[in-house]
């Protein structure tokens, strides 16, 4: 059958605009994940320095708990089929890992910052990080069905249970 010459161009020239409109707009969806990814990141890095300023723990402290706690992930999964995560849910537990001791906001500063042992009572005290911190985290209304919030809440209440 015979074919318009106009009509095959424009469905080309059309084929091509939509091609690179789809093309752009891909470009821009990464960008958008990449500077959210980085508003995450320094948002995390204000909290550590916030919770690090109070207690007197390195900022470098978070990081490094975040790093650990990610290779610890990918060696718990390529050890064993018994964890099955995704690399989303391990990033989501990396990222919130970093909450882990956000309960010090509200512990007694002489206490927290003592540089003697603790007293027994005090260590009760201090050991309530984790209760203060998951309380905060439960406020979130709003975020509570978020998986970020769901998991920071987990590791905040529950990073000094031993099953031993």
């Amino acid at each position: 059958r015979p074919f318009d010459a106009d009509v095959v161009s424009q469905r080309i020239s059309n084929t091509i605009k939509l091609y690179a409109r789809q093309r752009g707009l891909s470009n821009q969806v990464r960008d958008q994940i990449h500077e959210k990814e980085r508003s995450n990141r320094l948002m995390l890095e204000i909290i550590s320095e916030v919770v690090s300023a109070r207690n007197g723990e390195s900022g470098a402290h978070m990081r490094h708990l975040c790093l650990l706690t990610e290779v610890l992930l990918d060696t718990l999964v390529s050890k064993t089929k018994r964890y099955t995560l995704t690399p989303h849910e391990r990033k989501v537990i990396v990222t919130a890992s970093a909450f882990h001791d956000i309960g010090k906001m509200g512990i007694d500063e002489k206490i927290l910052n003592k540089s003697g042992q603790l007293t027994e009572e005090e260590y009760i005290v201090m050991k309530s990080h984790t209760l203060i911190g998951a309380s905060m985290l439960a406020r979130l209304d709003h975020y509570r069905d978020e998986e970020l919030a769901r998991t920071a809440y987990q590791i905040c209440r529950w990073h000094h249970e031993r099953y031993d």
